[in-house]
């Protein structure tokens, strides 16, 4: 807890919202978990990213490169309230960032079967001949 005291909301704002730094980033300068930071986030009223939005975060920032996933297009489509950020992968690429996010999935039965569902919809599409990975 005396960790999470030293940041205080200008440096939170500082890091999250000028340096566009991830929950991730900010836990790991600080010794705590993502979530402490969440909840700091939080409580001092900061408005975190949407989910497409840190994924943009990501790419940008070369994240994904980092883990052997080739440089992609990030498309942006507005809808009423935000706008919405996507990145598109061939079904190859799908398959190997699937594995990274859920390199853990086995241990873990709602996972494992999202996972699975996941692989079996890459194969079905891969045998009608549409695999443009």
């Amino acid at each position: 807890m005396e960790k999470l005291e030293k940041l205080t909301k200008d440096k939170l704002i500082s890091l999250y919202i000028n340096e566009r730094k991830s929950l991730a980033d900010i836990a790991k300068l600080y010794g705590v978990s993502r979530v402490a930071v969440y909840k700091k986030l939080k409580k001092c009223g900061i408005k975190q990213r949407s989910k497409s939005e840190a994924r943009l975060e990501a790419q940008k920032q070369g994240k994904l490169q980092g883990l052997g996933m080739p440089k992609r297009v990030i498309y942006c489509q507005n809808d009423r309230r935000n706008p919405y950020y996507s990145i598109v992968y061939g079904h190859k690429d799908c398959e190997k960032l699937f594995k990274i996010m859920y390199k853990n999935a086995p241990g873990r039965l709602f996972l494992e079967r999202k996972y699975n569902r996941f692989l079996e919809g890459l194969r079905s599409v891969s045998v009608g001949g549409r695999d443009n990975g």
